[in-house]
């Protein structure tokens, strides 16, 4: 069994089941949208995350050959991947997502 850590949830999803939603409906998906708004404040801290995520070298050659391979479908998301969930997440949020910006603006100037 693999222990994820905790995630804000809305009806039953938790908030990266609800961007991954959003990055494939874009924001027609008003439950989606509504689920993400509705969470709030409470999504800042895991978007904080999302954006600030950095693979290593390993993870990047391993994905690499993963996703050479055909035998086994791999789900094992990119820091590009978590990036677009995180960009999705706080343009849902708009201004509920400014407490964040202090975090963010050091991922500006990389």
């Amino acid at each position: 069994m693999v222990l994820r850590p905790h995630q804000p949830s809305y009806n039953g999803k938790n908030l990266q089941e609800w961007l991954m939603r959003l990055e494939l409906n874009g924001d027609t998906d008003r439950e989606a949208v509504e689920a993400v708004q509705h969470i709030g404040t409470n999504a800042i801290p895991l978007l904080v995350k999302m954006m600030r995520s950095e693979d290593s070298a390993v993870k990047r050659k391993l994905l690499l050959v993963l996703r050479q391979q055909h035998l086994v479908k791999i789900r094992i998301m990119d820091d590009t991947k978590q990036h677009l969930l995180g960009m999705v997440g706080f343009s849902v949020l708009g201004s509920i997502g400014q407490p964040a910006l202090p975090a963010l603006e050091p991922l500006v100037w990389k």
